[in-house]
């Protein structure tokens, strides 16, 4: 089973409830933060634990979600 990563690094987390962070060639990506505790394992050990999360939503994409880098176990 292989895994797609992708990755973003928030500098600090915004301020809004609802952030438009790109728009062009009819597509357009928002940043909504969560609010709720989320938890991610991998093979049966917890690689992250936040309640920092956001979500990206994008008109071309599935939805993503954002873990802070200080909240991911490396």
């Amino acid at each position: 089973m292989g895994l797609n990563a992708v990755s973003a690094t928030l500098q600090r987390p915004p301020d809004l409830e609802d952030v438009r962070i790109a728009q062009g060639d009819d597509h357009e990506f928002r940043l909504h933060p969560i609010g709720k505790r989320v938890r991610a394992f991998l093979g049966g050990i917890a690689i992250t634990d936040t309640t920092s999360v956001q979500l990206m939503l994008a008109s071309v994409r599935l939805p993503v979600h954002y873990f802070p880098v200080e909240d991911v176990r490396s």
